[in-house]
């Protein structure tokens, strides 16, 4: 907005920077990891030899050694990866591209990431792997309404089909074990589990629960992490259910934590299921501008 005088300018900036931190299990606090490298969507290979991660707030998806060193660019812009995820084998990592809603493959060797539906007009939320590496999992915005569905794509025929009695559901997951497939309810809130080998939808957190966002499950498919929002959208917890049911517990306070990343949050974890978070290191400012008469 113009300044009274008339040759000032005041505008605000905001600055996006994180700080990578891990949850020290011993302390119960959070410390930096990889250096607390501005990162998020770290993700390590099923045999965590590897690590992928997307610099923020570039958006530029990187490979690395497990300590960060040896990084290999895998992407440029105008591409910006979201939740990217290894093929079980660590040859190919998929990702979602937020501008165009679309899910991309790019081998962890490098080269060109190409897109998996090009003739797809479905806008996808969030996508994994299946644990045969043959199949994708995504949720896609129904055009019709606004609500998602979950679906499975197989990548040897590219034929997408809809999990049935998926309706209003997002954020799917598949477990490494390949038995079941997790999934947030936006509306009713709360998470479900799809059994595989039964079709059949059970609850793991039941509805009516705070916010829910970014589930990961343990390497051993036997739990759940996530964070756990209140009404305000502002972060209250880091959270862990049993696959096979039970109450859910705290793993970590996060009310006193400013989060950073994705939609103001982001959580993943190690190599050894430790949980990982964007601690925000950004600022917003007041700028005067001076207008200079040439």
């Amino acid at each position: 907005m113009p300044g009274r005088d008339g040759k000032t300018i005041f505008a605000g900036g905001t600055t996006y920077r994180g700080e990578l931190s891990r949850l020290d299990t011993r302390s119960g606090q959070f410390q930096p990891f990889l250096g607390g490298i501005s990162a998020q969507g770290v993700t390590f290979s099923r045999d965590g030899k590897t690590l992928a991660y997307v610099s923020y707030p570039e958006g530029i998806f990187w490979k690395a050694d497990p300590d960060g060193s040896r990084a290999i660019q895998l992407t440029s812009p105008p591409l910006e990866p979201y939740l990217p995820s290894w093929s079980p084998d660590g040859s190919q990592m998929e990702f979602v591209d937020m501008p165009s809603s679309s899910i991309y493959l790019v081998s962890t060797a490098g080269g060109r990431p190409r897109r998996l539906l090009p003739e797809s007009k479905d806008q996808v939320d969030d996508a994994s792997w299946s644990a045969d590496g043959r199949k994708i999992v995504f949720s896609t915005l129904v055009t019709t309404g606004l609500w998602e569905v979950v679906r499975v794509v197989d990548l040897a025929t590219k034929q997408v089909t809809t999990v049935p009695g998926s309706e209003g559901m997002q954020s799917p997951r598949w477990s490494p074990d390949g038995r079941s497939i997790l999934a947030l309810l936006f509306r009713t809130r709360g998470m479900k589990l799809f059994d595989v080998g039964t079709q059949q939808w059970r609850w793991v957190v039941p509805q009516g629960q705070q916010n829910l966002g970014f589930p990961t499950w343990s390497k051993d498919s036997q739990f759940i992490y996530y964070i756990r929002f209140n009404g305000a959208g502002k972060d209250k917890g880091l959270y862990r259910v049993r696959a096979r049911g039970g109450e859910p517990e705290r793993v970590a306070d996060l009310s006193s934590l400013h989060l950073g990343g994705w939609f103001y949050a982001w959580m993943g974890l190690d190599a050894g299921d430790a949980p990982l978070v964007v601690r925000d290191l950004g600022g917003d400012d007041i700028y005067a501008l001076t207008l200079e008469q040439k």
